[in-house]
């Protein structure tokens, strides 16, 4: 069969169809007859069979078999490939079983983009597709390979291949991608059952190449090997590892290397090792389990940073025997390990830093024997060891223990004998109210050797000094709390006193110790805002994902009003504040009352008042906001927003970001930003809360004018109002401009909105609909479906905005619900004539919640 491409009605391209059928049924009994006929572009269709051949193809044709066709070997065949591809040619081949074959593909040395795909291997001699040395761009996809000798793939000093959901059972060696080049990837892929590695990227590699999703099980040898990688910057991300010898290695390697969301377990030696790697390598989000050695072997890497790692039941946690640079250990849970929970012993150089780390049952939970290097440890639990929680024995760099914890106050909690430096460990819990044992006059953990560890703490929250000889300094200045304030040693604040004194340096580095209970600063005015425009904060606040709870602010008659006042250059990033209320009259924000910096990764749940510039985050933004999120309320009289309340200032930017809260207000309202002025940006945002005002109301910005710029936006909450009332946007004006946006029109009630915004019903923008309805969102990035309106990829837990109700919407909590408060509230409001959302409340309405909130 001919088919063409018409254009114009003149036919200007064509292809043919070749069909192929051992019965004598198409227009050849043989593949490779077909093959030989064809010219570029035509399709060879193979019907069901078996065909003794190989097959060699140097045409960009496609094989395709459409209910699968067996090509297989005999004697008589003499060739030592089931599938050769040859030189530049392109094909595409598709549906078959080759089986018997030395290689059931070869494309060695080919530089056309070729590709394999829906294709099975099996019972190769040597290996079961050879593509060594390969330049071109191929792929090989939704393709089997078992019971083979070699490599299930040979894929030696290729460059930039693409391997996805391929699936290896049986094999000598699952990949091998030796000395490879370029931006190869392997994805969504399973292998098992091999004599030696699972996948092998081998010596001399470079180039920015991925892993992802993938599976290695039963491995002789390696599950992942990158040993002597030389350079760029490779990905290994959602990888498991089960049942191998060591889980990954990467020796000596000098790539900028990240291993990110990985799970090994059962693993006969080391779970990971980066040990000589001198790359700025990364391991976060890792968990190991049932490692011989090992979980993590850094022995003699250079910096690095080990992030959110989770290790239990191995010989030793991690290993930094030896090391140097600045590493870091960071967010760490290690348990039930027979000798070191982190070993940083004999020779380690450099500034490291163990942060907020949890050790349960070793032997020793952190060795720093004979180090030479000016360690830190800080906000980190030891319990459970038969040795001691800490043991600097004859270090020579000058080393910093605090705000720490050892909670068994039995047994030596640090053991600094023969120490050449004092070591600071003030400001830490050694399990009783008089401090530690041993050297010093205490019933807690033993403290022995070269060290002073007053002041300390009388309490496991951390919140109370002691000292053994009267009760502590009073914590009234910045230089009081744990660090130096700087970025490498940040002052720790571990409670509300301490959150004052920021006040006392607002140049410094400040960084969340533990979550804080802020309530009892509630009294009189509450606590004081850090930071005046006058005297603004323009250090870094690092809450490192604590929370503040319970902060308090009643400053009616004061504007810069929040938990900062006023940043100039400041950043603050990592820290939720839950169940705030707070007042003032200007630029009120639960976090901020004006920033002038950057403020990332944040959350605020609670209720901010004020008369103009409010936001449950910010009241005004000049800088930037980005990852931050809103819950709760927000009532002002204007320039009202459920996240910020004024976005002003050039280039000011609200991006990635979101706010369930509900806004009430005057003029200027809108669900995440009330005013959006002067070459401003809100962009990959949304706001789902109700949303009431007078003029100028939006479901997302109530006013967007001069220059601002909205994009990649939605909003899908009730909006109700008097004058220019929209379910994105209240008004829009001079040169602003509104791309890429969606409101719903059945939740917020509005069939209009300002700017070039589109308005569609709720089953248009909930679960999988709203991919192909929402075509400005860039999904698969920034945006990921859900069972209920799109979120941020960002968002932690997959935690998405409920479905569009307009019933949820105009009623419900801020939370996406119908509670029994909202219930009573409709009912109170049906009784007395009143209205909710701007409308009447029938018994319909009730009786509607009712089912909703039994739901």
């Amino acid at each position: 069969m001919i088919t063409a491409t018409v254009i114009g009605g003149v036919a200007v391209a064509q292809s043919t169809d070749l069909v192929v059928a051992t019965d004598g049924s198409g227009d050849y009994a043989s593949i490779q007859a077909a093959v030989d006929a064809a010219t570029d572009g035509d399709r060879i269709v193979i019907k069901q069979g078996t065909y003794v051949e190989a097959v060699d193809i140097r045409k960009d044709v496609t094989l395709i078999a459409p209910q699968g066709a067996m090509v297989t070997n005999t004697s008589a065949v003499n060739r030592s490939a089931g599938l050769l591809i040859h030189g530049d040619a392109e094909p595409e081949v598709r549906g078959l079983t080759i089986t018997g074959w030395t290689y059931g593909v070869s494309a060695a040395r080919t530089d056309g983009a070729w590709t394999v795909a829906n294709v099975t291997i099996t019972d190769a001699g040597r290996h079961g597709m050879a593509l060594d040395q390969a330049t071109g761009q191929w792929t090989v996809q939704d393709t089997t390979i078992r019971t083979i000798e070699g490599y299930g793939i040979d894929a030696f000093q290729t460059v930039d291949g693409r391997i996805r959901n391929v699936t290896i059972i049986d094999a000598g060696s699952g990949i091998n991608l030796y000395e490879t080049t370029g931006d190869w990837m392997v994805t969504d892929s399973q292998i098992e059952q091999v004599d030696e590695d699972g996948i092998n990227t081998g010596a001399g590699g470079n180039g920015d190449w991925l892993i992802a999703d993938t599976v290695v099980r039963q491995a002789g040898d390696t599950g992942i090997a990158g040993d002597n990688h030389d350079m760029g910057s490779p990905v290994v991300r959602n990888v498991t590892v089960d049942s191998v010898t060591d889980g990954m290695t990467f020796y000596d390697a000098s790539a900028n290397l990240t291993v990110t969301d990985a799970t090994i377990t059962n693993v006969t030696d080391s779970g990971l090792s980066v040990s000589g790697a001198d790359g700025a390598w990364t391991v976060e989000d890792i968990t190991v389990r049932n490692a011989s050695d090992h979980g993590i072997d850094a022995y003699q890497a250079t910096g690095g940073q080990v992030r959110n790692a989770t290790i239990t039941d191995a010989r030793r946690g991690i290993n930094l025997y030896a090391t140097g640079g600045d590493w870091t250990v960071a967010n760490t849970v290690i348990k039930r390990v027979d000798e070191n929970g982190i070993d940083a012993g004999n020779g380690t150089t450099g500034t490291p830093l163990v942060r907020n780390v949890t050790i349960k049952k070793a032997d020793r939970g952190l060795s720093f024997v004979a180090s030479e290097a000016d360690w830190t440890v800080t906000t980190t639990t030891v319990t459970g060891t038969t040795n001691a929680s800490v043991v600097a024995t004859e270090t020579t760099g000058a080393w910093t223990l605090t705000a720490s914890s050892f909670p068994d106050g039995t047994g030596v909690a640090v053991n600094a004998t023969s120490a050449a430096v004092t070591g600071n460990a003030s400001y830490n819990y050694w399990g009783a109210t008089d401090g530690p044992s041993g050297d010093f006059n205490g019933s807690g953990g033993a403290a022995i050797g070269n060290l002073v560890v007053e002041p300390y703490y009388a309490d496991t929250g951390q919140t109370t000094l002691g000292s053994s000889t009267d009760a502590g300094p009073t914590i009234t200045t910045a230089s009081d709390l744990p660090g130096s304030g700087t970025t490498a040693d940040p002052y720790l604040v571990h409670n509300a006193t301490a959150l004052g004194v920021i006040e006392t340096d607002l140049g410094a580095r400040y960084a969340l110790g533990a979550d804080v209970d802020a309530s009892a600063l509630a009294a009189g005015a509450g606590f004081e805002p850090i930071g005046t425009q006058a005297s603004p904060f323009t250090g870094t606040f690092d809450g490192r994902n604590h929370t503040i709870n319970g902060l308090t602010i009643d400053r009616p008659g004061s504007d810069n009003v929040g938990l900062f006042g006023y940043t100039d250059s400041a950043i603050i990033r990592d820290v939720h504040l839950r169940n705030v209320s707070i007042s003032g009259r200007r630029q009120v924000g639960g976090l901020i009352g004006w920033n002038v910096g950057t403020v990332r990764n944040v959350s605020v749940e609670g209720q901010v008042n004020g008369t103009a510039n409010v936001g449950v985050v910010a009241g005004q933004n000049s800088d930037l906001v980005t990852k931050a999120s809103a819950a709760g309320r927000a009532n002002g009289t204007e320039v009202v927003g459920g996240l910020v309340g004024l976005n002003f200032e050039l280039q000011s930017t609200i991006s990635e970001s979101y706010a369930t809260a509900r806004v009430n207000g005057s003029e200027d309202v809108g669900g995440l930003v009330g005013v959006n002025v002067a070459h401003t940006v809100v962009e990959r945002s949304y706001a789902t809360g109700r949303v009431t005002g007078t003029d100028s109301v939006g479901g997302l910005v109530g006013r967007n004018v001069r220059a601002a710029e909205i994009t990649q936006t939605y909003a899908a909450g009730a909006v109700r109002g008097t004058t220019d009332v929209g379910g994105l946007v209240g008004t829009t004006g001079d040169g602003a401009t509104v791309t890429a946006s969606y409101w719903d029109t059945e939740a917020s009630g509005q069939s209009r909105s300002a700017g070039n915004a589109t308005g569609l019903q709720t089953s248009a923008m909930t679960g999988t609909a709203a991919e192909t309805n929402m075509t400005g969102l860039a999904f698969g990035n920034e945006w990921t479906t859900t069972d209920r309106y799109p979120a941020l990829t960002w968002q932690p837990g997959a935690e998405t905005p409920k479905a569009g109700d307009p019933l949820v919407a105009r009623f419900g909590g801020e939370d996406g619900r119908v509670g029994n408060l909202d219930v009573l509230q409709a009912v109170n409001a049906a009784n007395s004539g009143g209205t909710i959302g701007g409308e009447p409340v029938t018994n319909l309405d009730i009786l509607q919640l009712v089912n909703r909130a039994n739901q």
